[in-house]
């Protein structure tokens, strides 16, 4: 992991030019281009967010007047009339027209994932519209902080972009890209061959089917190894009970919810299948091969994970005595949990879960019926429920 941060952290630089601001209480009105203003209303923030990691492309000639409750801001383009109370309330255009209506004629955008959808879906707004103006709500953005982590905002009511271009659809493009960085291009691997298969290999048997493509000259640049690389069936290694997931509200949903399972996240390797990973990610790489590996991160890192104890130690570390505290319960009683369905598990294997060495007290869980032996019987003479019905009589009292 050495060099992660430095590789994957966001350059940005999220202050404004200062001579382009202007500030009314808790309102704030940054003019970033002639056509492209930011509101903020409540507290200002000049951290870079997940959507805009610059926010000085230079000065801008603007000047403005307070009317009463309404900041008229005039640039060589447009002016934007803004409300004190941080709603926009008209932009007149270069070419003449007012606009007050920000959501008709927007051209929309794009969609964050087509997961689980079926039939059309709903895109969000874009940065151009048929009526000239167009609005981008950036006030739910995470923000970014100088080592690239995300972090929560503070209180804010309002931040939003108002790109006011009228039919400069490329002028708004470009200048959304001055303010949000460049799309990344991707690396010249990835327009290689990729092998990706869902299928539960060993590590032997992945390694011996790379030696095969070289063998046969069909040159490979990604080697995707699926799910099975992480533990799996948590439940019979762990003990971990099925959960249950809020039911399917699609066709696609219904199709594609089998495989959400106890095991459909994981982060520890799988050391049955993969006894060295570590020799197993280095023979890869040796041949030249980058290595994906398929992760649902859909429910957290539970007890099992290998680096769940250090939870614990970091919490602690950290000055959160309580949740350390808890962590460390947790870790206690599910390696208990683990433990005691492993006996369960070897019980089962061996055909010993109904019967024991000396003679034994059974009780039916359904009538309360009382026997006596070795093993339970196959059937209760009272209730007529099967063996699975009876435990062990044990005193609670």
């Amino acid at each position: 992991m050495d060099g992660f941060a430095e590789k994957y952290t966001i350059k940005s630089d999220g202050a404004a030019c200062s001579d382009n601001i202007i500030i009314d209480g808790d309102l704030r009105i940054t003019v970033i281009t002639p056509q492209l203003i930011r509101i903020e209303k409540g507290d200002f923030c000049d951290l870079p967010t997940q959507t805009v990691l610059f926010r000085n492309l230079g000065r801008v000639e603007f000047s403005y007047n307070v009317i009463g409750d309404k900041i008229l801001v005039r640039t060589d383009s447009c002016e934007f009339c803004v409300l004190k109370s941080g709603r926009l309330l008209s932009v007149k255009l270069a070419d003449g027209r007012t606009v007050t209506d920000f959501k008709s004629g927007n051209l929309k955008g794009t969609r964050r994932t087509l997961d689980v959808t079926f039939g059309k879906v709903k895109l969000g707004d874009g940065i151009i519209s048929r009526n000239g103006v167009a609005v981008i709500d950036d006030s739910n953005s995470l923000t970014l902080s100088e080592d690239g982590s995300i972090c929560p905002r503070s209180r804010c009511a309002c931040d939003i972009y108002v790109f006011a271009y009228g039919f400069g659809y490329q002028s708004a493009l470009k200048d959304y890209y001055k303010i949000t960085g460049a799309a990344p291009l991707i690396p010249r691997f990835c327009l290689g061959n990729w092998w990706s298969r869902y299928w539960r290999y060993t590590q032997q048997e992945y390694l011996d089917l790379m030696n095969t493509f070289e063998q046969k000259d069909i040159p490979l640049t990604v080697a995707c190894v699926d799910m099975d690389w992480h533990w799996v069936d948590v439940e019979r290694r762990f003990g971990e009970k099925v959960k249950d997931y809020p039911k399917p509200k699609n066709p696609i949903a219904k199709i594609t919810g089998s495989f959400w399972n106890p095991g459909w996240t994981g982060y520890s390797w799988n050391t049955e299948l993969f006894p060295n990973h570590v020799e197993f990610l280095k023979t890869l790489h040796e041949k030249g091969l980058m290595v994906n590996l398929n992760v649902h991160p859909a429910q957290g890192i539970r007890f099992f994970e290998d680096m769940y104890p250090e939870f614990a130690k970091t919490a602690e570390e950290e000055g959160f005595t309580e949740i350390a505290a808890l962590f460390k319960m947790v870790a206690e009683i599910e390696k208990e949990h683990e433990e005691r369905f492993k006996k369960l598990l070897g019980n089962i294997q061996k055909g010993l879960v109904f019967s024991r060495e000396g003679d034994t007290v059974w009780i039916c869980s359904n009538c309360g019926r009382i026997h006596v032996g070795r093993k339970a019987p196959e059937v209760c003479l009272v209730c007529k429920h099967p063996q699975s019905y009876f435990d062990v009589k044990a005193a609670n009292y």
